[in-house]
C-alpha cells in the first residue's frame, strides 16, 4: 500500500503483480493522482483519504505485507505518517515498511535521529536496513524555481562562505529506511505470559 503517491511508484509496481496473489493500494487526498493512478492501471485500489485528518479504515488496517511512503519532511508530520503505516501493516514477519525521508531535516531538531529511533523502539519497530541518496531532487531554479526565495528566507542575512555554499547546493536527498518489528513485537501478549507462568513454576 502505498500512502500518498505523487512519485507514481504504484504504476511501475502494480503490473509485477498481475496474476499474482496480492493487490496494490493507494491512498491519497489528491482526486488528480488517484484518477491518473486508476487510468494508467486499473487494478490499482484507489482510496480517498486525508492522512492527516482521518482515521484508518478499518478495513484496511494490519493488511498489508509492505507499506511505502514519502512523507512531508518535517519531523512531526514524518513521524505521524510514519505511526498511520504501523497501523496498516499486518504480522507477518517479512512484513516492511519502506520510509523515503532526508535525515537533515531530522537534524534541524535538537538529536532528531536519535528521536526517531527511540520513535521506532517504543512502537515495537526497528531497522532492517537503509539505503543512503535514495532519491535525488534538483534544486536548479527552472526544477525549483521557489526553492531559492525559501532558502534566502531560512538563511542568516550573512555574507559567510558557509551560507553561500549552501545556496549553491544543486540538489536535496533523501534515504530509504527500510523498517520492521522486532521479534519481541512480534510474540503475542498471552504466549509470553503463558511462557513465564511455566517457567515460575505455575
Amino acid at each position: 500500500i502505498f500512502l500518498g503517491d505523487d512519485d507514481l511508484g504504484s504504476v511501475l509496481l502494480a503490473p509485477h503483480f498481475e496474476g499474482e496473489e496480492g493487490e496494490v493500494h493507494v491512498l491519497d487526498i489528491d482526486d488528480r493522482i488517484l484518477a491518473h493512478v486508476k487510468a494508467r492501471v486499473p487494478s490499482v485500489h484507489c482510496h480517498k483519504i486525508d492522512l492527516v485528518k482521518g482515521l484508518i479504515p478499518e478495513a484496511l488496517a494490519a493488511s498489508f505485507d509492505a507499506v511505502l511512503l514519502d512523507p512531508p519532511w518535517d519531523r512531526y508530520e514524518c513521524l505521524m505518517f510514519l505511526d498511520k503505516a504501523i497501523c496498516f501493516l499486518n504480522n507477518n514477519p517479512a512484513a516492511r515498511i519502506y520510509l523515503s525521508f532526508c535525515p537533515l531535516q531530522m537534524e534541524l531538531y535538537r538529536n532528531g535521529m536519535a528521536h526517531f529511533f527511540r520513535h521506532l523502539a517504543k512502537r515495537g519497530m526497528t531497522l532492517d536496513s537503509v539505503t543512503p541518496v535514495f532519491n535525488l531532487y534538483s534544486l536548479d531554479e527552472q526544477d525549483t524555481p521557489s526553492f531559492r526565495r525559501e532558502l534566502d528566507e531560512a538563511l542568516p542575512a550573512l555574507d559567510a562562505p558557509v551560507f553561500q555554499h549552501m545556496r549553491e547546493v544543486p540538489y536535496a536527498y533523501s534515504n530509504l529506511y527500510v523498517i520492521r518489528r522486532t521479534l519481541e513485537s512480534q510474540i503475542p501478549w498471552w504466549r509470553e505470559a503463558l511462557f513465564r507462568y511455566k517457567h515460575i513454576g505455575g
